[in-house]
């Protein structure tokens, strides 16, 4: 069996994925205790967090560049709460504005360079409510960083078509570039299926904080996980609530 790259494949992207569950509660306490009636999620994927928020709110946006991936969402939930649009999220233009603008899952990683992040956030904060958020889901990378190249180890597995799939991983960190280019490699037995490699921009604290405050927001809050605590040196996330700037 062989299969093409999980980000052109959207089924084969949900079976990876769908051990992924921790911070679907942050989501729901998110649109619930800010009383969230109408969101924007930025690289919505499959719909793996729409689906657990949809009821809560009044409307539902994503944004995606994935055609694969727009597709396979509209075609598994039906509800007219759910608008989807597939396009670079940097040069769309929103007719509406929302209480709540969500980036999950590490998603500005994607951007390699720091004014492409403040030029997303900006853009963002054109089409945000004066009262909205903007709630950006980010991992609290350690300075272990600063010296990471990691051989190939064993990550995880899923079942895909029948069968059950290995991921091994390897790291390759850059730190003049501060991206961490990961490739994955797929085994079903001892056949190598597939492997895919993606790079990711590193964004530490100190200056992923600098580029928030660049960009017209104010950080209303940062959490350390998904269970809402404090952050700490060595919490596992940096999940920021922004606002507005008054």
């Amino acid at each position: 069996m062989e299969f093409e790259n999980a980000y052109n494949n959207p089924l084969l992207y949900d079976k990876e994925n769908e051990k992924i569950c921790d911070d679907i509660k942050f989501w729901e306490l998110i649109v619930k205790t800010h009383n969230i009636k109408n969101v924007l999620e930025v690289g919505c994927g499959t719909g793996r967090i729409a689906k657990h928020i949809i009821n809560y709110v009044s409307s539902y946006t994503g944004i995606d560049m994935s055609k694969n991936f727009i597709d396979y969402f509209y075609k598994n939930f039906k509800s007219n709460k759910i608008k989807l649009i597939c396009d670079n999220v940097i040069s769309y233009s929103f007719n509406q504005r929302f209480d709540c603008i969500i980036l999950p899952a590490n998603f500005i990683s994607h951007f390699e360079k720091n004014d492409e992040v403040e030029n997303l956030l900006y853009r963002l904060s054109l089409c945000l409510e004066n009262d909205g958020i903007i709630v950006i889901d980010y991992y609290n990378p350690q300075l272990r960083f600063l010296d990471m190249n990691i051989e190939k180890v064993f990550c995880y597995d899923f079942e895909y078509d029948n069968e059950k799939i290995r991921v091994y991983e390897s790291h390759n960190y850059n730190e003049f570039k501060q991206v961490n280019t990961i490739e994955r490699f797929y085994y079903s037995g001892d056949k190598l299926v597939n492997k895919s490699k993606l790079p990711i921009r590193v964004f530490f604290r100190q200056e992923l904080e600098y580029i928030i405050n660049k960009s017209e927001l104010k950080i209303n809050q940062v959490y350390g996980d998904y269970d809402c605590r404090n952050i700490e040196l060595y919490s596992p996330k940096l999940i920021y609530i922004l606002g507005l700037c008054s």
